[in-house]
């Protein structure tokens, strides 16, 4: 159960600014030879998306169109 821990790893933390950089490079190393584990990664959806200060300060919004996240000006 590595890849939940991973990925509940993958946002952005004003208190470990380097969390999801590490967390994607375990990942990289994860699913590395690993069928099983891209398989898993394959199944998963965007359920919601989480605003930022640098898209919302361009005008952009984010949201989900046919389970990919995609932007609206």
């Amino acid at each position: 159960h590595a890849l939940d821990l991973i990925l509940s790893n993958c946002v952005i933390d004003q208190n470990n600014p380097y969390i999801r950089e590490r967390a994607i490079m375990c990942l990289k190393y994860i699913l590395e030879n690993n069928a099983e584990n891209q398989a898993l990664i394959a199944q998963l959806e965007a359920k919601q998306t989480v605003s930022g200060d640098v898209l919302d300060g361009a005008g952009y919004e984010t949201t989900i169109i046919d389970g990919k996240v995609a932007l609206k000006k």
